[in-house]
Protein backbone atom coordinates (compact mmCIF):
# COMPACT_ATOMS: atom_id res chain seq x y z
CA UNK A 1 0.00 0.00 0.00
CA UNK A 2 1.42 3.34 -1.06
CA UNK A 3 1.05 6.25 1.37
CA UNK A 4 1.88 9.95 0.95
CA UNK A 5 0.97 12.97 3.02
CA UNK A 6 1.36 16.74 3.19
CA UNK A 7 0.94 18.89 6.28
CA UNK A 8 -0.86 22.23 6.47
CA UNK A 9 0.99 23.84 9.39
CA UNK A 10 -1.43 26.75 9.69
CA UNK A 11 -4.45 24.44 10.15
CA UNK A 12 -2.42 21.71 11.90
CA UNK A 13 -3.93 19.15 9.56
CA UNK A 14 -2.59 16.62 7.08
CA UNK A 15 -3.81 15.48 3.68
CA UNK A 16 -3.24 11.73 3.59
CA UNK A 17 -3.24 10.00 0.19
CA UNK A 18 -3.48 6.21 0.13
CA UNK A 19 -3.37 3.83 -2.83
CA UNK A 20 -4.93 0.43 -2.10
CA UNK A 21 -3.48 -2.40 -4.23
CA UNK A 22 -5.66 -3.82 -7.01
CA UNK A 23 -5.61 -7.31 -5.45
CA UNK A 24 -6.78 -6.08 -2.05
CA UNK A 25 -9.49 -3.99 -3.67
CA UNK A 26 -10.71 -6.94 -5.73
CA UNK A 27 -11.00 -9.11 -2.64
CA UNK A 28 -12.95 -6.37 -0.87
CA UNK A 29 -15.22 -5.92 -3.91
CA UNK A 30 -16.03 -9.63 -4.00
CA UNK A 31 -16.89 -9.64 -0.31
CA UNK A 32 -19.04 -6.58 -0.89
CA UNK A 33 -20.79 -8.23 -3.85
CA UNK A 34 -21.65 -11.30 -1.75
CA UNK A 35 -23.09 -9.07 0.95
CA UNK A 36 -25.12 -7.05 -1.55
CA UNK A 37 -26.47 -10.16 -3.26
CA UNK A 38 -27.86 -11.36 0.09
CA UNK A 39 -29.88 -8.16 0.42
CA UNK A 40 -30.93 -7.68 -3.21
CA UNK A 41 -33.15 -9.97 -5.29
CA UNK A 42 -31.42 -10.78 -8.61
CA UNK A 43 -33.69 -12.53 -11.16
CA UNK A 44 -32.76 -16.16 -11.72
CA UNK A 45 -30.67 -16.55 -8.56
CA UNK A 46 -31.32 -17.25 -4.93
CA UNK A 47 -30.21 -14.51 -2.52
CA UNK A 48 -26.46 -14.64 -1.99
CA UNK A 49 -25.88 -17.15 -4.83
CA UNK A 50 -25.46 -14.84 -7.84
CA UNK A 51 -21.95 -14.91 -9.43
CA UNK A 52 -19.77 -11.85 -8.95
CA UNK A 53 -19.98 -10.79 -12.61
CA UNK A 54 -23.79 -10.96 -12.53
CA UNK A 55 -23.93 -8.82 -9.38
CA UNK A 56 -21.61 -6.25 -10.99
CA UNK A 57 -23.78 -6.15 -14.09
CA UNK A 58 -27.01 -5.88 -12.06
CA UNK A 59 -25.87 -3.42 -9.34
CA UNK A 60 -23.05 -1.53 -11.04
CA UNK A 61 -19.38 -1.45 -10.13
CA UNK A 62 -19.59 1.94 -8.42
CA UNK A 63 -22.09 0.62 -5.87
CA UNK A 64 -19.86 -2.37 -5.18
CA UNK A 65 -16.75 -0.17 -4.78
CA UNK A 66 -18.71 2.05 -2.39
CA UNK A 67 -19.73 -0.99 -0.31
CA UNK A 68 -16.16 -2.33 -0.38
CA UNK A 69 -14.92 1.06 0.79
CA UNK A 70 -17.28 0.96 3.78
CA UNK A 71 -15.71 -2.35 4.79
CA UNK A 72 -12.03 -1.49 4.41
CA UNK A 73 -11.79 2.31 4.86
CA UNK A 74 -11.19 2.23 8.65
CA UNK A 75 -8.65 -0.57 8.35
CA UNK A 76 -6.82 1.14 5.48
CA UNK A 77 -6.81 4.48 7.29
CA UNK A 78 -5.37 2.91 10.46
CA UNK A 79 -2.61 1.17 8.52
CA UNK A 80 -1.81 4.31 6.53
CA UNK A 81 -1.55 6.47 9.67
CA UNK A 82 0.84 3.96 11.22
CA UNK A 83 2.90 3.78 8.04
CA UNK A 84 3.07 7.59 7.81
CA UNK A 85 3.88 7.94 11.52
CA UNK A 86 0.97 10.33 12.11
CA UNK A 87 -1.40 10.65 15.09
CA UNK A 88 -4.86 12.19 14.89
CA UNK A 89 -6.53 14.51 17.40
CA UNK A 90 -10.01 14.03 16.01
CA UNK A 91 -11.95 11.94 13.51
CA UNK A 92 -10.52 12.08 9.97
CA UNK A 93 -12.66 12.87 6.92
CA UNK A 94 -12.59 10.87 3.69
CA UNK A 95 -12.52 13.73 1.20
CA UNK A 96 -12.64 11.68 -2.01
CA UNK A 97 -11.90 8.33 -3.61
CA UNK A 98 -11.30 7.22 -7.17
CA UNK A 99 -10.15 4.24 -9.21
CA UNK A 100 -6.81 4.72 -10.94
CA UNK A 101 -6.09 3.49 -14.49
CA UNK A 102 -3.99 0.74 -12.85
CA UNK A 103 -7.05 -0.52 -10.94
CA UNK A 104 -5.92 0.79 -7.55
CA UNK A 105 -8.24 2.62 -5.15
CA UNK A 106 -6.96 6.12 -4.39
CA UNK A 107 -8.26 7.54 -1.08
CA UNK A 108 -7.70 11.07 0.21
CA UNK A 109 -8.23 11.73 3.94
CA UNK A 110 -8.19 15.04 5.80
CA UNK A 111 -6.54 14.33 9.15
CA UNK A 112 -6.70 16.65 12.19
CA UNK A 113 -3.24 16.15 13.65
CA UNK A 114 -2.64 15.44 17.32
CA UNK A 115 -2.43 18.69 19.26
CA UNK A 116 0.93 19.92 20.50
CA UNK A 117 1.11 21.42 23.98
CA UNK A 118 4.40 23.05 24.93
CA UNK A 119 4.46 23.92 28.63
CA UNK A 120 7.04 26.39 29.91
CA UNK A 121 10.04 24.49 31.28
CA UNK A 122 9.64 26.09 34.69
CA UNK A 123 5.88 25.53 34.96
CA UNK A 124 6.38 23.80 38.31
CA UNK A 125 7.78 27.06 39.68
CA UNK A 126 4.51 28.93 39.09
CA UNK A 127 3.27 30.36 42.38
CA UNK A 128 -0.18 31.84 43.03
CA UNK A 129 -1.22 32.15 46.70
CA UNK A 130 -4.17 30.12 47.95
CA UNK A 131 -6.48 32.20 50.12
CA UNK A 132 -7.43 30.28 53.24
CA UNK A 133 -11.07 30.10 54.31
CA UNK A 134 -11.94 32.60 57.05
CA UNK A 135 -14.23 31.94 59.98
CA UNK A 136 -16.66 34.55 58.68
CA UNK A 137 -17.24 32.38 55.60
CA UNK A 138 -17.85 29.34 57.82
CA UNK A 139 -20.40 31.35 59.78
CA UNK A 140 -22.25 32.44 56.64
CA UNK A 141 -22.41 28.87 55.37
CA UNK A 142 -23.82 27.62 58.67
CA UNK A 143 -26.39 30.46 58.69
CA UNK A 144 -27.38 29.46 55.16
CA UNK A 145 -27.88 25.87 56.33
CA UNK A 146 -29.95 27.10 59.28
CA UNK A 147 -32.20 29.02 56.92
CA UNK A 148 -32.55 25.90 54.73
CA UNK A 149 -34.06 24.04 57.70
CA UNK A 150 -36.06 27.01 59.02
CA UNK A 151 -39.80 26.95 59.74
CA UNK A 152 -42.02 29.69 58.33
CA UNK A 153 -45.36 31.13 59.48
CA UNK A 154 -47.09 33.69 57.27
CA UNK A 155 -47.95 36.92 59.09
CA UNK A 156 -50.08 39.94 58.19
CA UNK A 157 -47.79 42.74 59.32
CA UNK A 158 -44.83 44.79 58.25
CA UNK A 159 -41.57 42.92 57.65
CA UNK A 160 -38.97 43.17 60.41
CA UNK A 161 -35.50 41.81 61.07
CA UNK A 162 -35.58 38.03 61.52
CA UNK A 163 -38.49 37.62 59.09
CA UNK A 164 -38.42 36.20 55.56
CA UNK A 165 -40.21 37.66 52.55
CA UNK A 166 -41.29 36.21 49.22
CA UNK A 167 -40.84 38.84 46.54
CA UNK A 168 -41.01 39.20 42.78
CA UNK A 169 -37.82 40.97 41.69
CA UNK A 170 -37.64 42.27 38.13
CA UNK A 171 -34.68 43.75 36.23
CA UNK A 172 -34.98 44.82 32.60
CA UNK A 173 -38.24 42.91 32.24
CA UNK A 174 -36.87 39.60 33.54
CA UNK A 175 -38.63 38.56 36.74
CA UNK A 176 -37.68 36.06 39.46
CA UNK A 177 -39.44 35.05 42.68
CA UNK A 178 -37.11 34.93 45.68
CA UNK A 179 -37.42 34.04 49.35
CA UNK A 180 -35.18 36.43 51.26
CA UNK A 181 -34.13 36.13 54.90
CA UNK A 182 -33.81 39.45 56.69
CA UNK A 183 -30.81 38.42 58.74
CA UNK A 184 -30.71 40.37 62.05
CA UNK A 185 -26.90 40.30 61.88
CA UNK A 186 -27.15 42.65 58.89
CA UNK A 187 -29.26 45.19 60.77
CA UNK A 188 -26.39 47.49 61.71
CA UNK A 189 -24.38 46.94 58.53
CA UNK A 190 -25.15 49.44 55.78
CA UNK A 191 -22.48 48.54 53.20
CA UNK A 192 -23.82 46.13 50.53
CA UNK A 193 -26.99 45.41 52.54
CA UNK A 194 -29.20 48.28 51.41
CA UNK A 195 -31.38 45.84 49.47
CA UNK A 196 -32.18 43.90 52.66
CA UNK A 197 -32.89 47.16 54.49
CA UNK A 198 -35.39 48.12 51.76
CA UNK A 199 -37.82 45.38 52.91
CA UNK A 200 -38.04 46.52 56.51
CA UNK A 201 -41.42 48.10 57.34
CA UNK A 202 -43.13 46.91 54.15
CA UNK A 203 -46.20 44.66 53.96
CA UNK A 204 -47.47 42.03 51.56
CA UNK A 205 -48.72 43.56 48.30
CA UNK A 206 -46.43 46.62 48.37
CA UNK A 207 -44.50 47.48 45.21
CA UNK A 208 -41.46 49.73 44.94
CA UNK A 209 -38.25 50.35 42.99
CA UNK A 210 -34.75 49.82 44.36
CA UNK A 211 -31.87 51.66 42.72
CA UNK A 212 -28.91 49.32 42.16
CA UNK A 213 -25.28 50.44 42.23
CA UNK A 214 -25.18 49.94 38.46
CA UNK A 215 -27.96 52.47 38.03
CA UNK A 216 -30.60 49.99 36.86
CA UNK A 217 -33.83 50.07 38.95
CA UNK A 218 -35.04 46.79 40.47
CA UNK A 219 -38.83 46.51 40.52
CA UNK A 220 -39.90 44.72 43.71
CA UNK A 221 -43.30 43.37 44.70
CA UNK A 222 -43.66 41.81 48.15
CA UNK A 223 -45.81 38.67 47.96
CA UNK A 224 -45.72 37.39 51.55
CA UNK A 225 -44.09 38.05 54.91
CA UNK A 226 -43.12 35.15 57.21
CA UNK A 227 -42.13 34.89 60.83
CA UNK A 228 -39.00 32.73 60.63
CA UNK A 229 -37.63 30.32 63.22
CA UNK A 230 -34.12 28.99 62.62
CA UNK A 231 -32.81 25.81 64.25
CA UNK A 232 -30.07 26.38 66.81
CA UNK A 233 -26.53 25.32 65.96
CA UNK A 234 -26.90 22.24 68.16
CA UNK A 235 -30.21 21.34 66.48
CA UNK A 236 -28.66 21.85 63.03
CA UNK A 237 -25.75 19.56 63.92
CA UNK A 238 -28.20 16.80 64.91
CA UNK A 239 -30.28 17.32 61.73
CA UNK A 240 -27.13 16.92 59.62
CA UNK A 241 -26.02 13.93 61.71
CA UNK A 242 -22.97 15.48 63.37
CA UNK A 243 -22.10 14.67 66.96
CA UNK A 244 -21.50 18.29 67.93
CA UNK A 245 -21.55 21.87 66.70
CA UNK A 246 -17.75 21.83 66.50
CA UNK A 247 -17.80 18.76 64.26
CA UNK A 248 -20.33 20.56 62.05
CA UNK A 249 -18.10 23.63 61.87
CA UNK A 250 -15.07 21.50 60.98
CA UNK A 251 -16.98 19.75 58.18
CA UNK A 252 -18.17 23.09 56.79
CA UNK A 253 -14.65 24.52 57.02
CA UNK A 254 -13.19 21.52 55.14
CA UNK A 255 -15.90 21.70 52.48
CA UNK A 256 -15.26 25.42 51.91
CA UNK A 257 -11.51 24.85 51.81
CA UNK A 258 -11.98 22.14 49.17
CA UNK A 259 -14.10 24.55 47.11
CA UNK A 260 -11.39 27.20 47.53
CA UNK A 261 -8.73 24.76 46.31
CA UNK A 262 -10.81 23.83 43.27
CA UNK A 263 -11.41 27.50 42.38
CA UNK A 264 -7.73 28.21 42.97
CA UNK A 265 -6.81 25.30 40.70
CA UNK A 266 -9.00 26.73 37.95
CA UNK A 267 -7.27 30.08 38.34
CA UNK A 268 -3.87 28.38 38.10
CA UNK A 269 -4.96 26.42 35.02
CA UNK A 270 -5.89 29.64 33.24
CA UNK A 271 -2.66 31.35 34.29
CA UNK A 272 -0.69 28.38 32.99
CA UNK A 273 -2.69 28.33 29.75
CA UNK A 274 -1.59 31.88 28.95
CA UNK A 275 2.06 30.77 29.34
CA UNK A 276 1.69 27.63 27.19
CA UNK A 277 2.11 27.27 23.42
CA UNK A 278 -0.56 25.29 21.57
CA UNK A 279 -0.91 23.90 18.07
CA UNK A 280 -4.18 22.10 17.35
CA UNK A 281 -6.40 21.43 14.31
CA UNK A 282 -8.49 24.30 13.06
CA UNK A 283 -11.20 21.75 12.23
CA UNK A 284 -11.55 21.04 15.96
CA UNK A 285 -12.40 24.70 16.57
CA UNK A 286 -14.77 24.77 13.58
CA UNK A 287 -16.65 21.65 14.69
CA UNK A 288 -17.22 22.89 18.23
CA UNK A 289 -18.13 26.38 17.00
CA UNK A 290 -20.74 24.95 14.64
CA UNK A 291 -22.28 22.98 17.51
CA UNK A 292 -22.37 26.06 19.79
CA UNK A 293 -23.92 28.14 17.01
CA UNK A 294 -26.61 25.52 16.41
CA UNK A 295 -27.46 25.43 20.13
CA UNK A 296 -27.66 29.23 20.22
CA UNK A 297 -30.03 29.25 17.26
CA UNK A 298 -32.31 26.78 19.07
CA UNK A 299 -32.18 28.92 22.21
CA UNK A 300 -33.08 32.06 20.25
CA UNK A 301 -35.94 30.21 18.57
CA UNK A 302 -37.38 29.20 21.96
CA UNK A 303 -37.67 32.92 22.81
CA UNK A 304 -39.73 33.47 19.65
CA UNK A 305 -36.98 35.22 17.68
CA UNK A 306 -35.56 34.42 14.28
CA UNK A 307 -31.79 34.06 14.02
CA UNK A 308 -31.70 37.00 11.62
CA UNK A 309 -33.74 39.08 14.07
CA UNK A 310 -31.40 38.19 16.92
CA UNK A 311 -28.33 39.21 14.89
CA UNK A 312 -30.03 42.45 13.89
CA UNK A 313 -30.76 43.28 17.55
CA UNK A 314 -27.16 42.49 18.44
CA UNK A 315 -25.91 44.63 15.54
CA UNK A 316 -23.68 41.83 14.22
CA UNK A 317 -23.34 39.50 11.30
CA UNK A 318 -23.07 35.76 11.96
CA UNK A 319 -19.32 35.91 11.30
CA UNK A 320 -18.93 38.79 13.77
CA UNK A 321 -20.99 36.90 16.37
CA UNK A 322 -18.71 33.89 16.00
CA UNK A 323 -15.52 35.96 16.20
CA UNK A 324 -16.62 38.09 19.15
CA UNK A 325 -18.93 35.87 21.22
CA UNK A 326 -17.99 32.25 20.44
CA UNK A 327 -14.37 31.87 19.35
CA UNK A 328 -12.59 33.56 22.32
CA UNK A 329 -14.28 31.45 25.01
CA UNK A 330 -14.16 28.34 22.83
CA UNK A 331 -10.42 28.77 22.26
CA UNK A 332 -9.91 29.07 26.00
CA UNK A 333 -11.99 25.93 26.65
CA UNK A 334 -10.18 23.85 24.03
CA UNK A 335 -6.76 24.94 25.26
CA UNK A 336 -7.68 24.24 28.87
CA UNK A 337 -8.89 20.77 27.83
CA UNK A 338 -5.61 20.06 26.02
CA UNK A 339 -3.60 21.48 28.91
CA UNK A 340 -5.40 19.23 31.41
CA UNK A 341 -4.61 16.22 29.24
CA UNK A 342 -0.93 17.20 29.05
CA UNK A 343 -0.69 17.66 32.82
CA UNK A 344 -2.37 14.31 33.44
CA UNK A 345 0.18 12.59 31.20
CA UNK A 346 3.20 14.45 32.55
CA UNK A 347 2.33 14.19 36.20
CA UNK A 348 0.76 10.72 35.92
CA UNK A 349 -2.44 11.85 37.62
CA UNK A 350 -4.84 8.96 38.09
CA UNK A 351 -7.84 7.88 40.11
CA UNK A 352 -8.88 4.66 41.78
CA UNK A 353 -12.14 2.76 41.44
CA UNK A 354 -13.49 4.03 44.78
CA UNK A 355 -13.11 7.66 43.67
CA UNK A 356 -14.88 6.92 40.39
CA UNK A 357 -17.74 5.16 42.16
CA UNK A 358 -18.18 8.15 44.48
CA UNK A 359 -18.27 10.50 41.51
CA UNK A 360 -20.84 8.29 39.72
CA UNK A 361 -23.06 8.51 42.82
CA UNK A 362 -22.65 12.30 42.77
CA UNK A 363 -23.73 12.51 39.12
CA UNK A 364 -26.71 10.26 39.81
CA UNK A 365 -27.77 12.49 42.73
CA UNK A 366 -27.66 15.51 40.43
CA UNK A 367 -29.90 13.76 37.90
CA UNK A 368 -32.27 12.64 40.64
CA UNK A 369 -32.69 16.24 41.82
CA UNK A 370 -33.31 17.53 38.27
CA UNK A 371 -35.53 14.78 36.86
CA UNK A 372 -39.08 13.69 37.57
CA UNK A 373 -38.93 10.58 39.83
CA UNK A 374 -40.77 8.37 37.32
CA UNK A 375 -38.55 9.45 34.45
CA UNK A 376 -35.44 9.02 36.60
CA UNK A 377 -36.34 5.38 37.31
CA UNK A 378 -36.78 4.78 33.57
CA UNK A 379 -33.45 6.42 32.80
CA UNK A 380 -31.66 4.11 35.24
CA UNK A 381 -32.63 1.15 33.05
CA UNK A 382 -31.22 2.66 29.82
CA UNK A 383 -27.75 1.63 28.66
CA UNK A 384 -27.13 4.98 26.96
CA UNK A 385 -27.93 6.83 30.20
CA UNK A 386 -25.54 4.59 32.16
CA UNK A 387 -22.75 5.25 29.66
CA UNK A 388 -23.43 8.99 29.81
CA UNK A 389 -23.28 8.98 33.62
CA UNK A 390 -19.99 7.05 33.49
CA UNK A 391 -18.49 9.59 31.05
CA UNK A 392 -19.67 12.56 33.11
CA UNK A 393 -18.31 11.04 36.32
CA UNK A 394 -14.95 10.34 34.72
CA UNK A 395 -14.75 13.83 33.28
CA UNK A 396 -15.64 15.49 36.60
CA UNK A 397 -13.15 13.36 38.48
CA UNK A 398 -10.29 14.11 36.09
CA UNK A 399 -11.03 17.83 36.08
CA UNK A 400 -11.10 17.93 39.88
CA UNK A 401 -7.88 15.93 40.16
CA UNK A 402 -6.07 18.35 37.86
CA UNK A 403 -7.42 21.41 39.66
CA UNK A 404 -6.38 20.09 43.05
CA UNK A 405 -2.93 19.18 41.72
CA UNK A 406 -2.47 22.66 40.25
CA UNK A 407 -3.68 24.30 43.46
CA UNK A 408 -1.13 22.31 45.46
CA UNK A 409 1.53 23.11 42.87
CA UNK A 410 0.98 26.87 42.83
CA UNK A 411 0.50 27.20 46.60
CA UNK A 412 3.78 25.37 47.28
CA UNK A 413 2.01 22.51 49.08
CA UNK A 414 3.10 19.99 46.45
CA UNK A 415 6.76 20.95 46.84
CA UNK A 416 6.50 20.54 50.63
CA UNK A 417 4.79 17.15 50.25
CA UNK A 418 7.45 15.93 47.80
CA UNK A 419 10.24 17.12 50.10
CA UNK A 420 8.66 15.32 53.05
CA UNK A 421 8.23 12.15 50.97
CA UNK A 422 11.87 12.32 49.85
CA UNK A 423 13.04 12.81 53.43
CA UNK A 424 10.99 9.84 54.61
CA UNK A 425 12.32 7.69 51.77
CA UNK A 426 15.86 8.70 52.65
CA UNK A 427 15.32 7.85 56.33
CA UNK A 428 13.80 4.52 55.37
CA UNK A 429 16.74 3.70 53.10
CA UNK A 430 19.24 4.61 55.80
CA UNK A 431 17.34 2.47 58.27
CA UNK A 432 17.40 -0.50 55.89
CA UNK A 433 21.13 -0.06 55.28
CA UNK A 434 21.75 0.14 58.99
CA UNK A 435 19.78 -3.06 59.48
CA UNK A 436 21.77 -4.83 56.77
CA UNK A 437 25.05 -3.93 58.47
CA UNK A 438 23.92 -5.83 61.56
CA UNK A 439 23.31 -9.07 59.58
CA UNK A 440 26.16 -11.61 59.93
CA UNK A 441 28.46 -11.69 56.92
CA UNK A 442 27.84 -15.38 56.27
CA UNK A 443 24.07 -14.76 56.03
CA UNK A 444 24.63 -11.87 53.61
CA UNK A 445 26.83 -14.11 51.47
CA UNK A 446 24.20 -16.84 51.37
CA UNK A 447 21.49 -14.32 50.39
CA UNK A 448 23.70 -12.87 47.67
CA UNK A 449 24.37 -16.34 46.28
CA UNK A 450 20.66 -17.02 46.07
CA UNK A 451 20.18 -13.87 43.96
CA UNK A 452 22.73 -15.01 41.33
CA UNK A 453 21.58 -16.78 38.17
CA UNK A 454 22.21 -20.52 38.23
CA UNK A 455 25.16 -21.97 36.23
CA UNK A 456 24.49 -25.63 36.91
CA UNK A 457 23.51 -28.29 34.47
Amino acid sequence: MKVEYTVNQERHEATLDVWVEKERLEQAKRRAARKISKDVSIPGFRRGKAPYEIVVRFIGEEAIVHQALDEIADEVYSEAMKQAGLEAEDVATLEKYELTPQGELHLTFSVPLLAEVVLPEDYRQLRIPLIEVEEEEVEKEIEHAQFHFATFEQVDREAQWGDSVDADVSLKGESETLRIYLDPLQKDIQADTQFLHSFIGRKSGEEYEFQTQGGEPLKVKILSVYSTTLPTREELAKILEFSSEEELRQAVRESLQMEARLEHGEEVLEALRTRTRFAYPQSLMERFAARILENKKEEVSEFGLTWEGFLQQAGMTEEEYLEQEVIPSLRRSIEQMLLRREIIQREKIGADLTELEEKIEEVLRDYEEMEDPVRFKKLLKEQEFAENVFRQAGSRLVREKVRLFLSDLASGALERMEQEAAAQASESQQSEQSGEEQVPAVVQANEAAQDQPSTEG
